[in-house]
């Protein structure tokens, strides 16, 4: 998050920003991107995180997901 939030950047990186009724770990508007960090408790939440990325790409939105280990 330090090398995201500091620095002239011409695209802006918003940390946990409330999208519809989910938070997105990261985003992006001007990329329309939304970066989800996954971490152990993903793999047990994979029927929310469809739902989730499926009402990101409703908007239009882009959803990237990185596992936590990355």
């Amino acid at each position: 998050w330090q090398l995201l939030s500091t620095g002239r950047r011409q695209l802006r990186i918003r940390k946990q920003h409330p999208i519809g009724p989910f938070v997105a770990d990261f985003y992006c508007p001007q990329a329309k991107t939304v970066i989800e960090i996954d971490g152990s408790t993903h793999d047990s939440r994979q029927h929310t995180d469809a739902d989730r990325d499926t009402y990101m790409a409703s908007l239009g939105l882009k959803v990237v997901r990185m596992p936590a280990a990355d």
